[in-house]
Formats: structure tokens, C-alpha cells, sequence
């Protein structure tokens, strides 16, 4: 029964308070619910709490924590396609902020990450047209379908 009595926050958490389940009465009770349920078994002694341990302190400068071992260096990926490394990523040498900045298209990143350097702009935009060819197409088919099995 679709919005029934069975279907209410009330019910669901009455059913799985009758199964067993801690089940606070409010999110402000949650924190006191869980506190209980772990300490009732400590109190019974069927668990032990695990002493906390204080995190190692970390010098201030980080060429140190690396040399010492507490800190790994930071990542630097380099393939052959782009370099990580610095402030921003770039594609055969072109800085992301670069490529934005100009205002260079799909065709532009393309020929960067797959051929390795800029090419001509006829061939970036054929590469463009490669792409939205065969979208805009599809959307033609859909309205057509479309057009086709709506009642006017």
C-alpha cells in the first residue's frame, strides 16, 4: 500500500528497534546512541577500547619531512601527453591557463594531446567537425522520430 502506516519514518524505525537495532530518537540522540552502544560491551568486557595514539609531529619545513621519511614528496605525473608538474598541467607545453586564455577548442587540445604540438587551425576545426557531425545529426534523427509520433 502505496504512503501506507507500514511506509513512515515511525514504523521502519519501531520494525528495526523490534529486530534488534539501536535506533536514537533524534540526530541529536545519535552521538549519545552510539556512546552507549559501545561502551555497554566494554562494560561487560567483551571488547577493550584501543588506547589513542598521538599523530607524529611534522616539522614545518617540508624538504626536511621528506628527507627524514614523515612525508612523502608531492606527485609529479609526466607522460606523454602532459606534465603535472608545477603549478598547472600542460599538453606539449601549452599551460592549461594558456589554452583558456586564447580560446583554443576541442580541436586545439586535441592536436595537442594526441600529435603532440599545435596544428593549423583548417585542422583543428575539421577535427571540431568530426565531433559535431555525428551529434547533430543524431539530434536530426530524434526529431524526426519525434515530430513523428506526437500527435499535433
Amino acid at each position: 500500500m502505496l504512503g501506507g502506516e507500514m511506509e513512515s519514518a515511525q514504523a521502519k524505525n519501531q520494525a528495526l528497534r523490534e529486530a534488534g537495532a539501536v535506533v536514537p530518537t533524534s540526530y541529536e540522540a545519535l552521538e549519545t546512541a552510539i556512546k552507549e552502544t559501545f561502551e555497554k560491551p566494554v562494560e561487560e568486557g567483551k571488547i577493550s577500547p584501543v588506547k589513542e595514539v598521538a599523530p607524529p609531529q611534522i616539522p614545518e619545513d617540508l624538504n626536511t619531512a621528506i628527507k627524514s621519511g614523515k612525508v612523502r614528496a608531492p606527485t609529479h605525473i609526466i607522460s606523454t601527453i602532459s606534465d603535472d608538474r608545477g603549478e598547472e598541467p600542460c599538453y606539449a607545453g601549452v599551460p592549461m591557463s594558456s589554452i583558456v586564455e586564447q580560446g583554443l577548442g576541442a580541436g586545439d587540445v586535441i592536436s595537442l594531446l594526441w600529435f603532440k604540438r599545435s596544428l593549423p587551425r583548417y585542422c583543428t576545426k575539421f577535427i571540431e567537425v568530426g565531433f559535431v557531425c555525428p551529434f547533430s545529426e543524431r539530434m536530426r534523427i530524434r526529431e524526426r522520430k519525434f515530430s513523428a509520433t506526437t500527435p499535433k
